[in-house]
């Protein structure tokens, strides 16, 4: 089983660098806005902080502050393992 939730991105906030590209914290609501605020009846309520050490992920959130994303939960899967970074 899937589940996908559609939250608005609060904020997103610098704790630190990365070879000088910022990372840090990223905040989201449960609770579409805009054109997808039909999903909140459908939506667990809640908030959900994401703490990134991955610069390329930061930036995307970023791009998105103020903008419904969509998250979808599923198991992981040996595939995942393939792509997981090596240990340092």
């Amino acid at each position: 089983m899937q589940v996908r939730a559609i939250f608005y991105v609060r904020s997103c906030e610098i704790t630190g660098t990365d070879e000088g590209r910022p990372i840090g914290t990223v905040n989201l609501t449960a609770a579409a806005r805009g054109p997808y605020k039909h999903w909140a009846k459908w939506t667990p309520s809640g908030t959900l902080s994401i703490g990134t050490v991955n610069a390329d992920a930061f930036a995307a959130f970023v791009e998105r502050v103020g903008r419904d994303v969509a998250l979808t939960i599923t198991d992981p899967t040996p595939a995942d393992l393939d792509d997981a970074p090596a240990a340092a």
